[in-house]
């Protein structure tokens, strides 16, 4: 579950940057880094990509949502 609202225009496939925990329920909450902007890649805190469909607008907080974790990427 998305913990934080996304900011996204629909017609495109959108990739943002996102950690992610399990919470004490064993559910994953999921959180946006903030800034989408190409520019800030800050740290390694970023954990995993949320996948936003192209046909997508904004997400709310408390929706489902896809996630590309790095370190599958990376394997």
């Amino acid at each position: 579950r998305l913990q934080t609202k996304l900011i996204k225009a629909e017609g495109r496939t959108d990739f943002q940057r996102a950690t992610y925990s399990v919470d004490e329920h064993g559910q994953l909450v999921v959180f946006s880094t903030g800034s989408q902007s190409s520019g800030v890649f800050s740290s390694m805190t970023e954990q995993t990509f949320v996948v936003l469909k192209q046909e997508r607008g904004n997400v709310e907080a408390d929706e489902t949502v896809t996630i590309e974790p790095f370190n599958v990427l990376m394997d």
